[in-house]
């Protein structure tokens, strides 16, 4: 087996061990908040990443020892490529459905147990209600004064006009 081959399948499978790792470090976590969001996210993409790369790599490597002068003699050399080409992509694709899909369950799973947390959105209208409260509690209070004080203002240009 060439060195490339064990190399894109040394990144499958390490990127796999890893994957089972930080799902069941949420799952045993059971808080979302214990684990980095985008690394959770990009573990499907990353398989598909990994098998669009030995695509592209199974190929080149099919073609490079390619010789058009020897067309019957590089013909293994060239399907041996395009083996390990087909093999990854078809290994990344499964494995990022399969593994998008255990990490939604998962995800899921542990958010339906964990109590709701106030979002950042949620925050902002609740500091937005109390300010809008104790501008109203303000506003009343001002009013108040106001209105007494128009009250002894009519009052008293009353008695000065009585007295007139």
């Amino acid at each position: 087996m060439e060195t490339y081959m064990l190399v894109l399948y040394g990144l499958l499978a390490g990127w796999t061990l890893f994957s089972i790792y930080y799902i069941s470090r949420l799952w045993s976590l059971n808080d979302s908040n214990k684990i980095i969001p985008y690394v959770y996210d990009s573990i499907p993409t990353v398989f598909t990443t990994l098998g669009i790369l030995g695509t592209f790599v199974g190929i080149y490597f099919g073609l490079q020892k390619f010789d058009v002068n020897d067309i019957t003699g590089s013909i293994p050399t060239l399907l041996d490529g395009l083996k390990t080409a087909f093999t990854t992509s078809i290994l990344g694709i499964s494995l990022s459905l399969i593994f998008g899909k255990i990490s939604q369950i998962v995800l899921r799973a542990v958010e339906m147990k964990s109590p709701p947390q106030p979002t950042d959105e949620l925050a902002a209208l609740q500091q937005m209600t109390l300010i809008l409260n104790d501008s109203k509690d303000q506003n009343n209070t001002n009013f108040n004064t106001l209105n007494r004080s128009l009250v002894g203002e009519i009052l008293l240009v009353t008695k000065m006009v009585i007295q007139s």
